[in-house]
Protein backbone atom coordinates (compact mmCIF):
# COMPACT_ATOMS: atom_id res chain seq x y z
CA UNK A 1 0.00 0.00 0.00
CA UNK A 2 2.91 2.39 0.97
CA UNK A 3 3.94 1.83 -3.22
CA UNK A 4 0.97 2.42 -4.30
CA UNK A 5 0.50 6.16 -2.58
CA UNK A 6 3.94 7.38 -3.16
CA UNK A 7 3.64 6.35 -6.56
CA UNK A 8 0.88 8.78 -6.83
CA UNK A 9 2.28 11.33 -5.08
CA UNK A 10 4.90 10.88 -7.29
CA UNK A 11 2.98 11.46 -10.43
CA UNK A 12 0.67 14.31 -8.95
CA UNK A 13 3.55 16.32 -8.35
CA UNK A 14 4.83 16.47 -11.91
CA UNK A 15 1.14 17.63 -12.37
CA UNK A 16 0.78 20.93 -14.93
CA UNK A 17 0.10 24.01 -12.51
CA UNK A 18 -3.85 24.47 -12.67
CA UNK A 19 -3.37 28.71 -13.71
CA UNK A 20 -1.67 29.18 -16.75
CA UNK A 21 -1.07 32.79 -18.71
CA UNK A 22 -3.25 31.46 -21.85
CA UNK A 23 -6.13 31.36 -19.38
CA UNK A 24 -9.04 34.03 -20.31
CA UNK A 25 -8.69 36.43 -17.74
CA UNK A 26 -11.91 37.17 -15.37
CA UNK A 27 -14.13 40.61 -15.26
CA UNK A 28 -11.96 41.79 -12.37
CA UNK A 29 -8.73 41.71 -14.12
CA UNK A 30 -10.27 43.28 -17.01
CA UNK A 31 -11.69 46.05 -15.37
CA UNK A 32 -8.22 47.07 -13.45
CA UNK A 33 -6.27 46.71 -16.96
CA UNK A 34 -8.65 49.38 -18.16
CA UNK A 35 -8.16 51.44 -15.63
CA UNK A 36 -4.44 51.10 -15.76
CA UNK A 37 -3.86 49.40 -12.60
CA UNK A 38 -3.10 46.08 -14.22
CA UNK A 39 -0.92 43.35 -11.55
CA UNK A 40 1.52 41.27 -13.34
CA UNK A 41 0.48 37.34 -13.81
CA UNK A 42 3.84 36.43 -13.04
CA UNK A 43 7.22 37.48 -11.06
CA UNK A 44 10.38 36.45 -10.45
CA UNK A 45 11.66 34.88 -7.02
CA UNK A 46 14.97 35.67 -5.43
CA UNK A 47 16.24 32.71 -7.04
CA UNK A 48 15.53 34.03 -10.68
CA UNK A 49 12.57 31.42 -11.26
CA UNK A 50 9.59 32.73 -12.21
CA UNK A 51 6.28 32.05 -10.21
CA UNK A 52 2.61 32.96 -10.03
CA UNK A 53 2.37 36.75 -8.63
CA UNK A 54 -0.72 35.12 -6.18
CA UNK A 55 0.18 38.05 -3.24
CA UNK A 56 0.61 41.03 -5.87
CA UNK A 57 -3.12 39.85 -7.48
CA UNK A 58 -4.83 39.06 -4.52
CA UNK A 59 -3.95 42.31 -2.72
CA UNK A 60 -5.75 45.19 -2.19
CA UNK A 61 -6.07 47.71 -4.94
CA UNK A 62 -5.50 51.08 -3.97
CA UNK A 63 -7.93 53.90 -4.70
Amino acid sequence: MGAAAAAIAAVAGCAPSPVSTETPRSPYERYDDLRGREVPRTTVDSFGRERLNLEGRLAQPDP
